[in-house]
């Protein structure tokens, strides 16, 4: 589908649209998700809202020691920073540990778990 066969990368997968994701905080920590993006007409609307940005803001501080680089991909309705530190790709989840079904910290290959993203 992508016409790579051996892919390493969550943001050689990731689509990257007209849309913005934001948290909606509360005394300085995420409580829910909201994101803008242009409907059918081509006006900016709100697409999606709701959701608890709690994980969220845990794992963003976590990648904010490793790299100013982020980028959020977004498989279903789950959420997945990602960054670049020497080179390399660091994946971290917003899903707490044991409840995503696509990158937790299973030993199948990345091009295996990297399926969500392609649906």
């Amino acid at each position: 589908m992508y016409g790579k066969e051996n892919i390493n990368s969550l943001l050689d997968v990731t689509l990257f649209k007209d849309s913005w994701s934001f948290t909606i905080d509360q005394n300085g920590e995420p409580l829910t998700f909201m994101s803008i993006g242009k409907d059918r007409g081509g006006n900016y609307t709100v697409i999606s809202m709701g959701g608890d940005a709690k994980e969220f803001g845990i794992s963003l501080k976590k990648i904010k020691k490793e790299t100013d680089d982020i980028k959020l991909a977004v498989g279903g309705r789950d959420y997945f920073l990602v960054g670049k530190k020497d080179g390399k790709e660091i994946i971290i989840s917003s899903i707490p540990s044991g409840k995503g079904d696509a990158l937790d910290n299973s030993s199948e290959p990345l091009t295996k778990r990297l399926n969500i993203f392609r649906r």
